[in-house]
């Protein structure tokens, strides 16, 4: 446990009669909540962590019950916002009781970003543990859980009879605030419409729903017109954060409505188009012509997390002839500081502007930029927010300064807390250098920073890294214990082999097309006792799919060896999975050796397989299906006893000798007395290396001298084969990016194509173009399920296909059909979207490009649309389609305008540092994300963003 200053451990106790004043945190957790994050299920409030669909639990620890707390799960954080008003936070600490000892986790308590708590790692077996931290004047309580680096299965969390303690003596809020209206765009709305775009993940995206929001211009006089349609107005404010508002106001220019009936509501959603309008909670308070609304978010229905991107008004039998000014005040605390802003290299009489987003500039009118004649140092005395872990208010200066050969890229920003954080900010991309009154010169501040290096003069002076060296670092153990799929390539009979040699499979074959496997028939060894202590695996020749399991016990080594061998003479494509087991005494006395092997012809709902005794061994089925023979070598030295659904082999060996059984498992469809088809034994493994040596052979050979690297390229080409399934008798591939989930994704699965491609499997690689091709829908896009954006990607992999293989007849043979795939991005890109409108003009639908739902133009998604057109026309140009031309012109358009919407966030996002204490225009991932995602939507993706 950390020995941290501002921690005090109490004993438990709830505060007596006459102290001062507590909350308990479930209690206010409407109003204090900013955002939370969990590695799995939902905040329970005065309960445990809970899943949709079951039922709610108490918290408890050991033996005993809460009735207050917060139930949280690794990893995770709960950040409360505390202004101020409390001289202390209080809690105990435990893991959920949940029958067992597995869960264990690490609390952590920070006050301002400061760590003033660490529980160290507690376990489910443990006491709660108390905590008292001060929390004085602060402004944010984050309270945090890890998983203590063991993952977090039962990692249920639990912060019991958290409270806080109100500070009598505690200032009162600042008065001062900044109206963040001015950073929306004011729009209108059908008042009707309560809902965003319907359309899912994988739908094509409705023109109608492009531009939900109607935006609104203002006057000379700096108002807007209300719209009233159908009697009643509608009007609000749209911000690309989600804001946490703590009230909004209107004021009326001209003839003021009535205040009855007037509604407000709030936009609860993952994005501006997914979501819907629900009824905004508060007080509505009427001050001649300006009204205000406090929200009151404890008592919004649903809103656990108080933030939001729209606002709207809605006033019936208001005068069409209104007009009107709109306000919003967030929850965020402000202060002032002046900062100093200096250009270099600057020409005579040259000029730029800065203008402050999310603050202002004392005396300025918010959203007027400033002047700047860059020879000249500007001053700017700056109304700032205090820095959060919630970066919707944080406060930017954006510059626009003219383009010169001396500054690569003129529209930047730079976030007002950085420059605060470092005294100095210099950005030599833009030859700018911004300090606080106090901060350096720059010729100082270059001093000052002339010895830290960039990663790349780290790399350039480190020794030649080896691939060993590389694996031992970014390797994880706990990927040695997955399991191993089997099969032939592309094959879509497969086994799964887990580590401890159980193997899994099914009597019916994989769809090529998706799955998650849940293979049935299991045959479970048990090699010796089954404690499997020491237990190793490895794969012959360090690449060839032939796991063997060898683990020791009492003198006695067991081994398995299983794979799949091709066996023609059961039909051309038929294939038989061979489970070799050897138990030999290593010792010079006399071992007792044991084996044992189960079959269920159903695991899942626990159905045993039937066993019978036949010459060569022991015959597995289900009713009429064979399922395996065990075959036990001639002379056996173990005994046999043959259970339900087992047969156990036991008995002493010699010392050296050994005991050998192999058991078949058919692909095809057999009948239980046709089990004397079955031969070729432990053989069969050679005929298995014969068949991928020829597989491999197909391949580009590649001689390198790291006999590691060369094993784990040939070990990829294997799996690649192992994971994919095929349809149409073999014409087309489905490349599965997982052996046993998520099945050929139309996105991810293009590296396999590709990459495969690259290594010589031409046939591989154009058999899974084909599969995608066949799988183009009506309207004219591809998708498996998964995404939209894996259109552009397929496209993209396509051409390279082609040009690696200039395989003219079959281009000529898909051409009519990539031709429809590239008119259909033309269209999307530009449906209903008036020219000028925005900054994503010209941009495909907003959407998803993996697992996160939130819709979104994403910079990634528009580069594959976009490579996939340029390359899919240019190739067709080649073959001489009518269109091309005009679908290659498009691609470059569509190409600018990417890289104006790029430079358009780019300019509005701060600035990042790097490790030579010099900073960097940012490099953003999506429109109108100003900043890392993960700061903007904290939590979301599971944790991921």
């Amino acid at each position: 446990m950390l020995a941290i200053a501002c921690l005090a451990l109490v004993a438990q106790r709830l505060p007596a009669q006459g102290e001062k004043p507590l909350e308990y945190v479930s209690d206010t957790l409407g109003e204090r909540l900013l955002f939370h994050t969990q590695g799995f299920g939902n905040l329970g409030v005065d309960t445990c962590a809970w899943v949709e669909g079951r039922p709610r639990i108490p918290l408890r620890v050991q033996d005993r019950e809460y009735a207050k707390g917060l139930g949280h799960h690794a990893n995770g954080e709960i950040v409360l916002l505390l202004e101020g008003r409390y001289a202390t936070f209080e809690a105990e600490v435990g893991v959920q009781w949940e029958q067992g000892t597995t869960g264990s986790v690490i609390f952590q308590v920070l006050v301002d970003g400061e760590q003033c708590f660490d529980s160290g790692i507690v376990r489910e077996a443990d006491t709660p543990r108390p905590l008292s931290v001060s929390v004085a004047g602060a402004q944010v309580l984050t309270l945090r859980v890890t998983d203590a680096g063991d993952g977090i299965t039962c990692d249920c969390a639990d912060w019991l009879n958290a409270r806080l303690t109100l500070d009598p003596e505690a200032a009162p809020r600042e008065s001062v605030s900044v109206d963040v209206a001015p950073f929306a765009a004011v729009c209108t709305w059908d008042p009707n419409r309560l809902e965003g775009t319907r359309a899912g993940r994988v739908d094509e995206f409705p023109a109608e729903d492009l531009s939900l929001d109607g935006e609104l211009l203002r006057d000379s006089e700096q108002l807007y017109h209300l719209p009233v349609p159908d009697g009643t107005g509608c009007i609000g404010l749209r911000w690309v954060e989600r804001r946490l508002l703590r009230s909004v106001g209107l004021e009326f220019v001209g003839p003021v409505p009535p205040t009855e009936g007037v509604r407000l509501e709030y936009w609860v959603g993952e994005s501006r188009w997914q979501g819907r309008w629900e009824p905004l909670v508060g007080r509505l308070t009427a001050d001649g012509s300006c009204w205000t609304f406090a929200i009151d978010w404890a008592a919004a229905r649903g809103a656990l997390v108080p933030s939001t991107q729209k606002v709207r008004w809605l006033l019936p039998g208001v005068p069409a002839e209104a007009r009107v000014r709109l306000s919003a005040y967030t929850r965020s605390v402000w202060d002032e500081a002046t900062l100093i802003v200096r250009a270099e290299n600057a020409k005579p009489n040259e000029q730029g502007s800065v203008w402050v987003y999310n603050g202002e500039v004392v005396s300025q009118q918010p959203r007027s930029p400033s002047g700047w004649r860059l020879g000249r140092p500007l001053s700017l005395r700056v109304r700032y927010s205090r820095p959060m872990s919630v970066k919707s208010d944080r406060t930017v200066l954006r510059f626009s300064l003219p383009a010169s050969e001396a500054r690569a890229i003129p529209d930047f920003a730079v976030a007002v807390e950085d420059v605060l954080a470092n005294g100095a900010l210099y950005v030599p991309a833009a030859g700018v250098y911004v300090t606080t009154a106090s901060g350096p010169a720059l010729d100082e501040h270059q001093r000052r920073i002339a010895d830290r290096r960039t990663v790349l003069d780290d790399v350039r002076a480190a020794p030649d890294q080896t691939f060993a060296q590389a694996l031992a670092n970014v390797h994880r153990p706990v990927q040695d214990l997955g399991p191993m799929l089997l099969s032939l390539a592309c094959d879509n009979r497969k086994f799964q082999v887990e580590r401890d040699g159980t193997i899994q499979w099914s009597t019916e074959p994989d769809l090529a097309s998706h799955g998650a496997i849940r293979y049935p028939v299991e045959l479970r060894p048990t090699l010796g006792s089954g404690a499997n202590d020491g237990l190793t695996r490895h794969l012959p020749g360090g690449w060839l799919p032939i796991p063997v399991i060898e683990v020791e016990e009492g003198g006695v080594r067991y081994r398995q060896r299983a794979c799949v061998a091709p066996y023609p003479s059961a039909g051309p494509e038929a294939s038989v999975c061979i489970a070799d087991f050897t138990a030999m005494n290593r010792g010079e006395a006399p071992a007792a050796a044991s084996l044992a092997l189960q079959f269920l012809a159903d695991r899942f709902a626990h159905r045993n397989a039937e066993i019978r005794s036949v010459p060569r061994g022991f015959v597995v089925s289900a009713g009429p299906r064979l399922l395996a023979l065990v075959e036990t070598a001639q002379p056996f030295p173990l005994t046999a006893q043959l259970g339900a659904a087992a047969v156990d082999f036991s008995g002493l060996l010699a010392p050296g000798a050994h005991a050998r059984l192999v058991v078949y498992l058919p692909t095809w469809d057999m009948a239980p007395d046709e089990h004397a088809q079955l031969e070729g034994g432990a053989g069969l493994a050679s005929a298995v290396e014969a068949y991928w040596h020829a597989e491999l052979a197909r391949a580009t050979r590649l001689d390198i001298p790291d006999p590691l690297l060369a094993d784990v390229i040939r070990v990829s080409q294997v799996h690649c084969l192992l994971a994919a399934r095929s349809e149409a008798d073999g014409a087309r591939i489905a490349p599965w990016i997982s052996s046993d989930r998520y099945g050929p994704l139309e996105s991810e699965a293009n590296s396999i194509i590709l990459g495969m491609g690259l290594l010589g499997h031409e046939e591989f690689a154009r058999k899974s173009l084909d599969f995608f091709v066949a799988r183009y829908n009506p309207q004219g896009y591809l998708t498996t399920g998964y995404t939209v954006m894996g259109t552009g990607w397929h496209l993209w992999t396509l051409a390279e296909h082609y040009r690696l293989t200039r395989d003219e007849a079959w281009l000529r043979s898909i051409a009519p059909e990539v031709a429809r795939v590239c008119n259909w991005i033309v269209e999307q890109r530009l449906k209903g979207i008036p020219p000028g409108s925005r900054d994503d003009e010209g941009l495909m639908p907003p959407g998803v490009v993996a697992d996160w739902g939130m819709y979104a133009n994403r910079f990634f998604g528009e580069a594959h649309f976009c490579a996939g057109l340029r390359d899919a026309a240019s190739v067709l140009a080649e073959i001489g389609h009518p269109r091309a031309d005009e679908w290659v012109a498009e691609a470059e358009q569509y190409r600018q305008d990417i890289l104006s919407s790029y430079r358009g966030t780019q300019g509005a996002t701060p600035a990042r540092p790097l490790r030579d204490g010099t900073w960097t225009p940012a490099c953003p991932a999506m429109v109108d994300c100003f900043g890392k995602v993960g700061e903007s939507f904290p939590g979301e993706d599971w944790g991921r963003t």
